[in-house]
């Protein structure tokens, strides 16, 4: 059976969280102007995600469905979406989310501190929570409800941060400026299913 891979993210959120295409950076675009030309600037990071664990297992997200590329899709409705999180969330190998104040994302985060899960989830920041216009992302007024909670998240923390935890919520891993690449994303998750071993 393939290991699952649960994604948490606000519903609403689908489909616009951008961040900048590793791709095209690449040196080939020196090289193949076409190249450079027609490589998007941003990139959806449910897309990029899916191509770092696609080799690994089954990316899932809850939510609506989408004509998106990316993960897998658990349609579910406002009234039965924490019975498949928490079904999901118990199966899962690893549980990447992207935190944010919405109270659903705060309510996922807050049970699997509550029920010992923090050793699976990998957390991404994005220029979303650096961004004063983004309320639900703001990286300060979400720092500290992480906090309370017992999420311990760095004060290095920034955009293209990753980040895991051990048992008990400290940072186990912090990837710093990772530009969301396949290997970093590969590297970190790797890192929590081995120390679930």
């Amino acid at each position: 059976m393939r290991s699952l891979y649960l994604y948490l993210r606000p519903f609403i959120s689908d489909g616009k969280i951008f961040v900048n295409n590793p791709r095209k950076h690449r040196l080939l675009g020196s090289f193949l102007p076409a190249y450079a030309f027609s490589t998007p600037d941003n990139i959806n990071l449910e897309e990029l995600l899916l191509r770092a664990i696609e080799k690994r297992g089954l990316l899932l997200a809850i939510g609506k469905k989408t004509g998106l590329i990316g993960g897998g899709r658990v349609v579910a409705s406002d009234d039965d979406w924490k019975n498949h999180f928490i079904k999901l969330a118990e199966k899962a190998t690893c549980i990447i989310s992207v935190p944010s104040l919405n109270i659903s994302t705060l309510w996922e985060l807050q049970w699997l501190k509550d029920n010992q899960m923090q050793k699976k989830v990998v957390m991404l920041f994005t220029e979303k929570h650096f961004d004063a216009n983004e309320m639900f992302y703001n990286f300060e007024l979400l720092r500290g409800n992480l906090v309370r909670m017992g999420w311990r998240i760095p004060f290095s923390t920034q955009s293209g941060s990753l980040i895991s935890f051990d048992a008990v919520g400290e940072c186990a891993m912090h990837v710093k400026k990772s530009g969301f690449k396949k290997r970093a994303i590969a590297k970190i998750v790797d890192s929590v299913v081995k120390s679930q071993v």
